[in-house]
């Protein structure tokens, strides 16, 4: 057994909590098939597959009491999302490996801004923002040297439109403005009805009405979801949503898989359970186990709900969330 193997498996993830690492896990699921702590060729692929199998059957959340889906309270965060105005001021650029982008100085880049455009003062010359780094940094599409030490402005494209997290999946609550400086929700359209309004109307300004969310391709390859919004604000405003997670795949022994240190047990739980099913080709012990652990974690997750799901508006709009608590079948 190798050191960095004992530091993979008794070492929590971050921060000192009792979350565990992919690496933990798959070394669980290949001490159990009887390869070792430190599987590698053909038994370490084989762990990691029957430990990802685990991870996605856990996130799928069938109540073993119900035979129903059950949705985890993780997978469904509140969020912010920052709308902006057509024209965002920026400060000087420092151009670094041809497509890098910095502002040290005045940090003005958002994770909302991919698909707008980086437009230099002086030559007028712009680039499309196609991935964010931080507050600071920015990639963009085309090589940006000509224009190093410019100053800058962040440019709207065709319509308001603002890049979602990277891991979201759907819409689960409308967005509302945070402070209620408009008594207004969004409401949701299809993307070509809200594209109709921009060609019937033009590009005006005003407070967001509507919305619609979509995916769309980046230039560097990949897909990210976009929110697109009617009419084109008239600042920068907040706004609060909720959106369902669409979980990213384990690949690295540093991942960490979601839920938090008190679903850890019902995860490792499920990638036994797999690997006892598909390689040993029976259902005995870990199933059982596993089903007994599903049920705990499932009830914990509905015990630590919010009273209130979501922050944002009056409770005839907040989405109806049922849960069994106790296998007696009392329904909350």
């Amino acid at each position: 057994m190798t050191t960095n193997a004992i530091t993979c498996i008794l070492t929590p993830a971050t921060g000192g909590d009792l979350s565990l690492t992919f690496g933990s896990i798959y070394s669980r699921v290949s001490d159990y098939l009887g390869t070792g702590l430190s599987p590698a060729g053909e038994d370490l692929t084989r762990a990691k597959l029957y430990a990802m199998d685990g991870y996605r059957q856990f996130l799928m959340g069938i109540d073993p009491r119900t035979g129903r889906a059950y949705q985890w309270g993780f997978l469904v965060p509140s969020a912010t999302l920052n709308l902006l105005p057509s024209s965002t001021a920026g400060g000087t650029m420092t151009v670094t490996s041809q497509t890098t982008i910095t502002d040290s100085t005045t940090a003005p880049f958002l994770h909302e801004m991919i698909g707008r455009t980086v437009k230099a003062t002086a030559s007028g010359n712009e680039y499309t923002i196609v991935r964010y780094i931080d507050a600071t940094q920015v990639v963009v599409a085309t090589d940006a040297t000509a224009d190093d030490g410019d100053d800058f402005t962040i440019e709207l494209g065709t319509y308001a439109e603002y890049a979602l997290p990277d891991d979201f999946g759907a819409m689960v609550q409308d967005p509302v403005f945070a402070p209620r400086d408009v008594s207004v929700k969004l409401v949701p359209r299809s993307p070509g009805m809200v594209r109709g309004m921009y060609a019937g109307a033009g590009m005006q300004a005003g407070y967001p009405q509507y919305y619609a969310t979509y995916p769309a391709p980046l230039a560097l390859g990949g897909s990210a979801w976009r929110m697109l919004v009617w009419p084109i604000p008239l600042r920068a405003y907040s706004m609060e949503y909720r959106y369902r997670v669409n979980p990213s795949v384990l690949t690295g022994d540093s991942d960490v898989p979601l839920g938090g240190p008190m679903m850890i047990e019902a995860i490792i739980a499920s990638a036994l359970a797999m690997a006892e099913n598909r390689h040993n080709e029976r259902i005995g012990e870990k199933s059982a186990a596993f089903k007994e652990l599903m049920a705990a974690a499932i009830d914990l997750d509905a015990a630590n709900r919010p009273a209130i799901s979501g922050p944002m508006t009056d409770s005839s709009d907040l989405p109806v969330f049922r849960y069994n608590r106790r296998p007696g079948g009392v329904t909350y």
